[in-house]
């Protein structure tokens, strides 16, 4: 914009002091999201990842021999199988299916009839005494509860006899899916342990791009409210609290931000560097199974220090 004369400070100097605090504006965002994304506790937690995905794949090897693989495959090959065999009584299947559904149908009207049954039955049954306490009891007011009785067993008669016509189509439909069934429950069976692995193996490492990427978004500074991996863990210990200023606050520990891995006995021997690694104790101390939880007991208690601070001091 053209200086026109009668402003207090020139516009082209304006526009420089603008530019250059403009420039350092960006550079101060960019420090304090890099400060931020390098944190102390967030190395700490990838370093533990880190050593969670070796072990991983360490288990992943040693379960992973050729033998087991062999298994795995003759248990997929025995499934494929199963279902090509399924594939050939497709027609039947359909029908028994289509007739199952249509029995299901039936019950639920049964169903209904007998639970509206029930509720006239209650209904009556509740005029009846009312009248009875005011006027006596005359004899009509009995063959009304024996109707409506009588109306509440032959629909839970029809109810059950449609139960029993549905459990044997339904029977019927095992038979003809018990050889698919069977070597699914084989496989879950017999791959359970690998299965595991692989999902907590695709957990903390994401094979998809896409997670990939979506994961370093909710980690970025500024977005990391969404739902990140890397997050502060805070305890709040509701029964146990310490004074401040002649009154008593309950206790908040964060220190299991930066010792992620206090509570997991697989941590104990990966390294005597903290804090990397597990409560020498856990048979008495915060893991879930002792006597003093994380949940219960948190870390300052004992330690001391401020359970709040980023370093605490012990």
């Amino acid at each position: 914009m053209a200086d026109r004369g009668d402003t207090h400070y020139l516009t082209s100097s304006l526009n420089k002091w603008f530019l250059f605090s403009s420039a350092v504006l960006l550079a101060a965002t960019v420090w304090m999201m890099l400060e931020d994304w390098n944190a102390p506790w967030k190395k700490y937690q990838r370093e533990i990842r880190r050593v969670e995905i070796e072990k991983t794949d360490a288990e992943l090897a040693r379960l992973g021999d050729a033998q087991t693989k062999q298994g795995e495959a003759e248990l997929k090959a025995a499934v494929d199988r199963a279902r090509s065999e399924l594939a050939g009584k497709q027609h039947a299947l359909a029908e028994v299916q289509g007739e199952l559904f249509k029995l299901k149908g039936e019950l639920y009207v049964k169903e209904q009839d007998a639970k509206f049954a029930k509720a006239d039955f209650d209904w009556i049954r509740y005029l009846v005494e009312e009248h009875r306490t005011k006027v006596g009891e005359p004899a009509a007011d009995q063959n009304k509860i024996d109707a409506a009785l009588e109306t509440v067993n032959v629909t839970s008669f029809r109810k059950e006899e449609s139960e029993g016509i549905v459990r044997a189509a339904q029977a019927q439909v095992d038979r003809l899916t018990a050889g698919v069934t069977d070597a699914e429950k084989a496989l879950v069976i017999g791959t359970r342990d690998l299965e595991l692995l692989r999902k907590r193996k695709e957990t903390l490492q994401p094979s998809d791009k896409a997670v990939v990427v979506a994961n370093v978004i909710r980690d970025a500074p500024g977005l990391d409210f969404v739902g990140p991996s890397l997050r502060v863990e805070k305890t709040v210990l509701d029964n146990l609290t310490f004074e401040l200023n002649f009154t008593k606050t309950k206790r908040v520990d964060m220190c299991q931000t930066c010792h992620a891995a206090i509570d997991r006995p697989e941590f104990a021997e990966v390294s005597d560097k903290e804090p990397l690694r597990a409560h020498p104790r856990l048979d008495l101390y915060v893991s879930t199974k002792s006597p003093h939880p994380m949940k219960d007991v948190g870390c300052t208690i004992c330690h001391r220090g401020a359970g709040e601070a980023e370093h605490p001091t012990w």
